[in-house]
């Protein structure tokens, strides 16, 4: 099984399709999801108040800055 990069508590900045970034959210959740299409993807859990029932990849996240 993969390693997960960031841990539950971390926060992260979330970037989407478009290159738009927001940050500060806090990772609430994390869990691996697999198909037949694609190998293990790690997605994260946000604390965000739209759709905090939406895990975002992994490669949409990145570690704030100082």
């Amino acid at each position: 099984m993969p390693e997960f990069k960031y841990e539950i508590g971390e926060k992260v900045f979330y970037t989407n399709c478009y290159g738009v970034q927001w940050g500060n959210f806090i990772i609430t959740g994390r869990e691996f999801w697999s198909g037949e299409r694609y190998g293990p993807v790690a997605k994260y859990y946000l604390d965000l108040k739209s759709a905090p029932w939406s895990p975002v990849d992994e490669a949409h996240l990145s570690a704030p800055r100082p």
